[in-house]
């Protein structure tokens, strides 16, 4: 009898060890993410920007092996269709087929 009352307490307080386990984990896991995400600059597309397009999300065929450009361009953002998605235009005006997000432009400074 006294065995599984001894049993149950310490059944309960592992839950509680665990919950608060939990919790330090958590607070630890915020700190870092503040600390490493502190210095980052978000730098916006707005209509207008010059960008550079990545040649990764074009999916084309590796023709020149380790001398294909990374980055294709310059296009001119023309519209934002949705948060961080953009319709561009050559220089020469000519409409881009589908929107880009922004993971896939680079600002161009001109």
């Amino acid at each position: 009898m006294l065995n599984s009352q001894a049993l149950r307490e310490a059944l309960e307080l592992l839950l509680l060890v665990r919950g608060d386990a939990y919790l330090r984990e958590e607070v630890a896991k915020a700190r870092m993410t503040r600390f490493y995400n502190r210095k980052v600059k978000e730098h916006p597309l707005a209509v207008t920007d010059v960008v550079l397009r990545s040649m990764e999300a074009i999916d084309k065929q590796v023709v020149h092996g380790k001398i294909t450009p990374n980055l294709e361009g310059p296009y001119i953002v023309c519209e934002e269709v949705q948060p961080n998605t953009f319709r561009l235009q050559t220089l020469q005006g000519t409409d881009v087929p589908r929107a880009w997000h922004s993971d896939n432009l680079c600002r161009y400074y001109v």
